[in-house]
Formats: structure tokens, sequence, C-alpha cells
């Protein structure tokens, strides 16, 4: 491959690359097919094998121990022979830059959606782009264009810190390894020569002159003649590829069908599944030249009479048996793998990714003649249960799932994988410039033909529609797609107590299930709660059918009581509205209820409107977000910090109330009023950094709806006022403030000294608690001069003892989310406050120091200061504590230290210590650093020319090492690392009454 590849590309003129491409697949053919007689040999064969081995074992018995080549040996060629052939397309087909006629099958429908963000430093622009996995670098470039309104020569994309150049135009999004959610980098180059360039043509100029329109004809039918020689569509011409790579797999080897399908994306798609579908509208329809390019007209390949839709002698089948055949697992010759690739064909078929006007009307035609043959109706039954295996490839599942809804949102909503109902750009971001939007989606004639096939439906057919989108959504938010080969009832509520559901009052308890998950082959309640991670296709999969779920129920709102009659229904809607760990899957389900509930029946009509039914849904539904204390286990844990879409969609649904509507849904706002406000005055935050995040969020949720409830008609402002004001004011936002303002006012308040921090410590739960000010603020001057008085009282009153200092700033901030107190610099203390807060880490060491009661406690003494830091450390509720009588009283070397002056931190520990054993000592109480830190160390002198040696032993209680070293260990070793001392530095030995060279070592233990 290597030797024709280099052949091909040093000289493609000296070389007929017809022949050489032809050459070549038929090797790779010719290989591949021994390789598979290896694999599939016949039971006669193998039967053979075992038998001679088992015959020669008795007159050489080390055969016996000779294994059988294993299957995975024998696979291994024919996965080489898979990668060869994709890198040999690959290599020759990348100097084909002109744009494509024959598409390869994966530039001919849609991929997975991407959503990109487009980021150009420069211009200080960010916008975020929609586009799919299979489309060109060359469409994305246009995008970009459109949307920094620039011209092609004055931009670079720069994706995975490569330059993504005009040679690659072709190259798909995929294959560039662009994935969802990444950032492309947007250079700007020289603007002046793009702008010569770049001239719009004048109406005189619009139709060039004859010889110059013959020359282009020339050029393009030069280049198709060039294209049909690619080996991509050498290899597809004839079907025999299509036959053998189907074949392939088949055989239940992950690595080889993924092989496959990289082969089948590189080549054109086969022609007799085009033909297949053609047979919908065959007398309107004629063939693409591409279709007979590629295949070499009707006649070819010996193996087409296996497929199911290959012409022959029969009557030709009707269009929806045709159909069903293409897209039925259980049909002869047909797999789940076929199935994708079939539904990819589909949906080239009726979404192309090339439009013109020719396969315009072509497209238009083939999409009205699917309609009506109940073609989406046989998009929905891939998604029914039982439709696929249980035990195919979780990628074919999730590939199939995938293309159907962009299928069915396609026909349904009329919108393309890379359209938005509205714009093609969304703002990223409020201080950056965003282009403007593009045109919004057009209304296809298909769309209404799909409206039609919804409203025909029987209330059975669209009961079992919108079921199996709901089987969809709920399974792709689970991440487990699997589920729906099973058609087995889901599990109710009341089947599976442990499947994340508590009471209101229930505070305490685990609710993890009570069986293994695993093992559970239905859709239950809980399911979503149970994952702890989603893969990205299998959320977009959910979303889609969301999507699709909701469109169908306001195509036939006037049979919404089905929709509410569903199986297991409101464990669905919590579930996925709490349970489900991915908070963008949480947010599309609570804007699709959103959507839902717009919905209103006629007036005529008895149905239950959709709000009413969702809001009773919420209302009552079984969820732990009335305990006091979010210090809970299990699953309850979880859901406590996935609760802001339930309450962000019970405010929608709740705000603005007028008494009409309260009456008719059945409300009671005021006593659910009563209840919130109960809530908040009982509701304790937790101790642990590790619970703040979850008591903000569970906060924040409660606050929104107080703040709901006071927007509705006939709710008193003024009746709750007084008692709401200085509960946030005092307790949620500012409890230190409140603290110094009763001091001033020499107010003793017991109960309330030991709590300096707010109940709303983070962001998010401190601005809800402001907009519920507001709130009550609004329209109610008598709430306003509550609020108005409280903080002046709190944070405007004048205090002359701190005005000699020009930097004052109280410590009102809580604890730091890590648990751990700081300590304040006065200037240059940081010596002091590392030493002191590595003694308070010491095990030991802080409970040792704050066990120690004196009688007669002298503050003014070292000891009693650092009890005190200790003490705060260990106790305080602020961000930080200020030692200032610990710095008075400490001196250093018998002299009080100047906070603003630097010293070494290695005198200030041995300072501390020593003073604080010495204090023990006075006491009578055991010497704390000495038990705990005391060593020996002796230093070695051994003499070398005489037999002589001395040692010495020490204690310590530090060891003053280098720090230039990389390890403790690397500087503990160079502090007891021997040297030899001779010359002048020779050492006197006493014994022999001369200086000799001596080896000088210490130890230490």
């Amino acid at each position: 491959m290597s030797r024709c590849s280099t052949c091909f590309n040093s000289c493609p003129v000296l070389q007929d690359p017809l022949t050489l491409h032809k050459k070549f697949i038929s090797e790779c053919y010719t290989r591949l097919e021994m390789a598979m007689i290896g694999v599939c040999g016949n039971v006669v064969a193998q039967t053979v094998s075992n038998a001679t081995k088992i015959l020669t074992a008795a007159i050489v018995p080390e055969v016996a121990n000779v294994p059988l080549p294993s299957r995975s040996v024998k696979l291994l060629p024919i996965e080489r022979l898979l990668w060869i052939a994709e890198a040999y397309v690959l290599g020759v087909e990348e100097l084909h830059v002109t744009p494509r006629t024959i598409l390869p099958h994966a530039a001919s429908f849609h991929g997975y959606p991407l959503t990109l963000t487009v980021r150009c430093e420069a211009l200080h622009q960010e916008f975020n782009v929609l586009c799919h996995s299979n489309e060109t670098l060359h469409s994305l470039r246009q995008k970009i264009i459109s949307g920094l309104h620039q011209t092609q020569e004055c931009i670079q994309i720069h994706a995975n810190d490569k330059l993504l150049c005009n040679s690659r135009d072709h190259k798909l999004l995929h294959q560039l390894e662009i994935h969802d959610g990444q950032v492309v980098q947007v250079r700007l180059g020289s603007s002046s020569v793009a702008t010569s360039s770049v001239s719009a043509p004048s109406p005189s100029t619009s139709k060039p002159p004859e010889p110059a329109a013959s020359a282009a004809t020339s050029k393009q039918n030069f280049e198709f003649e060039q294209e049909k020689m690619l080996p991509g569509v050498v290899m597809a011409k004839g079907g025999e590829v299509f036959h053998m790579l189907y074949q392939l797999s088949e055989l239940e080897e992950p690595k080889i069908t993924k092989r496959v399908q990289k082969l089948l994306m590189l080549i054109p798609t086969d022609p007799a599944v085009l033909e297949a579908l053609d047979t919908l509208a065959y007398k309107s329809l004629k063939p693409t030249s591409s279709s007979e390019d590629v295949s070499g007209g009707k006649s070819g390949s010996p193996h087409k009479s296996s497929n199911p839709s290959a012409p022959s002698a029969t009557p030709r089948p009707t269009a929806r048996d045709t159909m069903k055949q293409l897209f039925d697992s259980n049909a002869p010759d047909m797999s789940p793998f076929r199935i994708l690739y079939n539904l990819e064909v589909l949906s080239s078929k009726l979404m192309p990714t090339q439009d013109d006007a020719v396969s315009g009307g072509e497209t238009r035609t083939f999409c009205e003649e699917f309609l009506n043959n109940g073609g989406l109706s046989l998009v929905v039954n891939v998604l029914q249960p039982e439709s696929l295996p249980s035990d195919i490839n979780y990628e074919i599942r999730q590939g199939c799932y995938s293309i159907c809804l962009q299928l069915a949102r396609y026909l349904l909503c009329g919108l393309s994988v890379t359209e938005e109902a509205a714009e093609n750009f969304t703002r990223a971001g409020a201080a950056i410039s965003t282009p403007s939007p593009s045109k919004s989606a057009k209304v296809k004639p298909e769309k209404t033909s799909a409206r039609q096939a919804i409203q025909t439906l029987s209330a059975l057919e669209f009961v079992q529609t919108v079921s199996c989108f709901m089987r969809v959504t709920w399974a792709g938010a689970a991440g487990r797609l699997h589920l729906l080969s099973y058609n087995q009832p889901i599990r109710e509520t009341r089947e599976s107590a442990g499947c994340g559901h508590r009471s209101r009052q229930s505070s305490t308890g685990s609710t993890a299930s009570t069986s293994s998950d695993s093992d559970c082959q239905s859709l239950h309640a809980g399911v979503c709660a149970h994952q702890t991670s989603i893969p990205t296709k299998d959320a977009n999969i959910a979303r889609e059918a969301l999507e699709i779920l909701v469109t169908c129920l306001q195509l036939r709102s006037e049979l919404i009581a089905s929709f509410y009659s569903l199986p297991s229904l409101n464990d669905f809607i919590i579930d996925l509205l709490v349970g489900c760990p991915l908070p963008e899957m949480r947010a599309a389900m609570c804007e699709q209820l959103w959507a839902l509930c717009q919905l209103s029946p006629p007036p005529s009509s008895t149905l239950q409107p959709p709000r009413q039914f969702v809001l009773q849904l919420l209302h009552n539904a079984r969820l732990p977000f009335w305990v006091t204390s979010t210090s809970a286990r299990g699953s309850t844990q979880k859901m406590l910090g996935q609760c802001s879409q339930y309450f962000d969609l019970r405010c929608r649904l709740l705000e603005n109330l007028s008494v009409e509507m309260q009456r008719d849904l059945q409300l009671d706002i005021d006593q659910m009023l009563e209840d919130e406000i109960g809530w908040l005055s009982n509701f304790v935050p937790s101790r642990y950094a590790e619970l703040q995040p979850t008591d903000n969020i569970l906060l924040a949720g409660h606050l929104h709806l107080v703040r709901t409830f006071f927007t509705c008609q006939q709710v008193s402002k003024e009746e709750h006022g007084e008692e709401l004001v200085g509960d946030l004011l005092h307790d949620f936002l500012f409890p230190a403030s409140k603290l110094m303002m009763d001091n001033r006012m020499q107010i003793s308040e017991e109960s309330g000294l030991t709590e300096f921090n707010p109940k709303c410590s983070l962001h998010e739960s401190r601005l809800a608690a402001f907009e519920l000010l507001t709130e009550l603020c609004n329209n109610c001057p008598h709430n306003l001069t509550l609020v108005c008085r409280q903080l002046l009282a709190m944070h405007h009153q004048h205090n002359t003892d701190c005005g000699n200092e020009w930097e004052y700033m109280p410590p009102v901030d809580g604890r730091a989310s890590c648990g751990y107190v700081g300590l304040k610099n006065a200037g240059a203390t940081c010596y002091m406050n590392s030493v002191l807060q590595q003694l308070y880490m010491v095990p030991g060491v802080p409970e040792a120091i704050l066990s120690v009661d004196e009688d007669q406690p002298d503050e003014d003494s070292v000891f009693n200061q650092v009890q005190q830091v200790f003490g705060h450390l260990m106790e305080s509720r602020l961000q930080y504590h200020e030692p200032e009588r610990f710095w008075s009283v400490f001196k250093l070397w018998g002299q009080t230290i100047n906070v603003r002056e630097q010293q070494d931190a290695f005198d200030f520990f041995q300072a501390i210590t020593d003073q604080i054993d010495e204090h023990m000592k006075k006491i009578g109480k055991e010497e704390i650093f000495k038990s705990k830190f005391q060593g020996k160390f002796s230093d070695q002198k051994i003499c070398k020319d005489c037999p002589h040696r001395y040692e010495r032993e020490e204690d310590f209680i530090a060891l003053n090492l280098t720090v230039k070293n990389a390890t403790l260990q690397d500087s503990l070793d160079q502090f007891v690392k021997g040297e030899l001392l001779e010359g002048d530095n020779a050492y006197f030995c006493e014994k022999c009454g001369e200086k000799v060279p001596i080896a000088f070592t210490l130890f230490y233990t």
C-alpha cells in the first residue's frame, strides 16, 4: 500500500491511477475473502483440524499442548486489511481538493450535532455556531465569516492548536477531531489584500461570456472524470465491496465493526440501498448521476441478489414492504449495523447536505411519498421496544436512535440538525459583541405533511408514539439506552421504594436502591438518580426525544389527557427534573415542561390544563426539599444539590397568578407562603464546608419560591414584611453586622452571640435573598422603610474608636469553604502565622495546649495567648482571627517584636516552643514540645592516622535545613553528609596531642 500510494503521489502523470486503484482494491478484496474463509470456516474443516490434532498427539505428545489459532489471531489480518484500505483512500483522496460531486457516504447525511464556540480576540467577539460532525470545514468557515463579517482571506482558523488551512476545506469536522463544545480560535490576517481581491459582480457582468462558460463546463467535466477515478469511488462501483463489508460487520468484533464503519464513510453510498429507497417515487424520481456513475447502471454486483432491495424477476414489492424490509432487523440479511447504515441513507434522502434547485425538488417529492407511505411511523418503530436486539454494540444503538430522532424532528418541526427555531448564532456573553442572527428557519412543506400524519393517527397510535418518545427520553437521560430493548412495563414508585423519593417530612435515611441497578432490565423510578455521569450522545438523544414528545402533544392537544394517564409519568418527570445528574438535561426538562404548560384547552373543554397538572405534580411530589438541614445521606443529599430546576419551574408557573387563576388551579397561596416562611425560620445551615454549596442551592430555591408567592394577587406584603425583613437582614445576610449593632447599643442576646456566619453564605442564595427583599419593597412603602432603617443602623453608624485606623475593616466574612480559619497579617507577621498554623496542624498539639486549665491564668503570658489563638483557629466562625494581644505579649530575645519588621521563622519557632515548654514546667505539667519533637543527634569524629574516635550527643527540637533541595529527605541527607577535615581544618586529637585529619559525620535519631 505504501509503495502504491508513494508512486501515485510522486508522479501521477506517469501512472494510470484507475488501474493502480483497481489492482489495489482487487488485492485487498482477495485477501479479505481468504481471511473470511479462515474465520468463518465450515464445521467440517474445524472437525478435521481437531481430529488431526488428536491423532498426531498420540504419536507426538507435544502437539496436544499446541493450541489451535485463536479467533482473535484470525481476525487480526482482517482488521489490518481494513485499516490499510482506509489509509489508502484517505491518502489518495487527500490530494483531491476540488468540491465533490460524488459525495462520500459520511458527507451525504447529517452527523451528530455540534455546538462550537468561535472566539476572535482581535475583534473581542465570541459566539456559538451550530453544525454537525459530518459538516465540511468549508461550511464552518463560511459560518464564521458570516458571523464576524469578514472575508475569507482575512481569517485563520485554529483548532486543537493547529492551523486549519484552506486546502483542508473538503475535510469533515469529525475527521479533523473537532468535538462538541470545542473552542475554535480565529485570528485575523491582512485585510487590504482581501479588500482589493473581493468585489461584487455588476449586473452587466453577472452572466459570464460564452467562451468563459464553455471553459467552466470543460473544467467541471474534467474534474468529474478525475473524481470518478478516486479509489473510494472505484471501490464502491459495482457493489461487491458492500456485501463483503456487511458480512464483516456481522463477525461481532467491535474493532472490525469500527473499521468497517470508517471505510463505509469514506466511499459513496451503497447504490442498492439508494435504488430501494427510490422505489417510493420511482415514477417521478430519476437516478442521480452519482448513483449511475458509482453503481455502473442497473447491472453490477453478483451479490445484489442477497440484498432485499435488489431488482429481480419477481414483481416489484410495494413501497411499504420495501421500507419495512430496509429498517427491520429481523428481515433477511438485515442486522442492526445495516439498519444504521440504511437510516443514514434515508437521512441523506430527506435532509441532503447539499441543496440545489434540482435536488430540492426531488427531496420534496421523496419526502411527500415517504410520509404518504407511513414513513413517520416507520421511523418511530425503530425506537420501539424490541426493535433492536439487546446485545448490539452500544454505539450502533446510539447511532440508530440519534438518526431516527433527527428525522422525526425534521419531519415534525421542519428543522435539520443545524437549525434552531430562530437563529444560528447564540449570545455567549453580555460583555462580548455578538454577530447579527441569521434568518429564521423556513417552514418546509414536509413539516405540513408530517403534521397531517400526526393528525391522522388514531388515539391508540398517538399514545404509543408519545409513550415511545417518553421511554427514549428516560433511557437516554439515564445513560441506559439498552433498556429500550426490553418490552417490560415501567416499574411504579410503590414497587421500588428506594428509587430516590422521600416524603417532605423525611430528613434522614439512604435512598439507594435496594437491589442491584445493573440487574434491572426495565425503566423505573429513580433510574436517573442512580447514575453519576451520562454520555454526551445519550444526553443529546434524550433532549431530542423530549423536544419531539412536547411537539407531538402541541400538535394533538386534544389528546393531552392520554398523556396524563401514561404509566409512571410522574416518576418520569421528577426523575428528569431532579434526579438526572446532568444540569443541561434538567434544564431541558424544565424548559419543555414550561412550553407544555403554555397549552390551553378550549374554553368548553373539561380537560385539565397542563399547567394545573404540572403544578399539582410538583406540589405533591415526595421530595426531600423541606428538610431543615442538608446533613442527609445517600441519594437524598445528591437530590438536594440538584433542586434548582424544580424550584425554577415552580416559580415560573406560580408567578403573577391572579385570584381567578389561583381558584382555577386550586391553589392556596397564603397557606403555601406560611409553610415556606416557617421552613425558612427553621432552616439550620450545615457547619461542614463540603455541604455549603448544597445549603445555598436549597436555600436559594426556597427564597425564590417565597418571592414568587409575593407576586401573586391579594398576597399581603405588609403582613409578612416585618418578620421577613428582620430575618433576612439579621440571620440570612448580615448576622455579624447585627451583633456589632447590638454591641454598640449594649443589647445582650446570648442566643445569638455565637453565630457570625450568615445562612446565605454564597452568591446564589444571597442574590435570591436580595431579590426577595426587593420584591417585599415593591409597591410597599412600609417594607421599604423597614429595610432602609435596618441597613442604616447596621452599616452606616459612625464609630469614633475606628477613626484613627485608615485601613479599618471589621471581620464580618465567614469561615472559608476549606473549613480553616486564617490569621491576619499585621504587616510583616507572616513568619509568625506560618509557624502558629503549622503547630496547630500537628496532631495532639492543639489538644494538649487547650486542655491545660490554670487556676489563675495570666492573660499577659505567651502560653495564654497561644491558647486564645488555637481556640479561635478551632472554633471561630469568622474568616480569620486577629491576634493583637499575642503580638504585644510575645518577646523575641527579650524584646517586644515590631509587627512591621520581618524575622526568621526558625528563630520564632525555637522561641515559642521554648517559652511554652518553660511555662509547662513552671506550672508542673509535662513539656509539650519536648515530648513531641525532641530528638538526639551525635557528631562523630574518626581520626584517619590514629585509632581514636570522638562522639558527642545533643538534644534538639528542630533542625535548620536548607531549602534548595527538591525533597525533605534530600535536605536531611545533605544535613548529615560527612566531610573530611584536614590541613588547616584538621582536628586536634587530645590523645595523640597533635592535629590529625578526621572524617566528621552527623547522626540523628
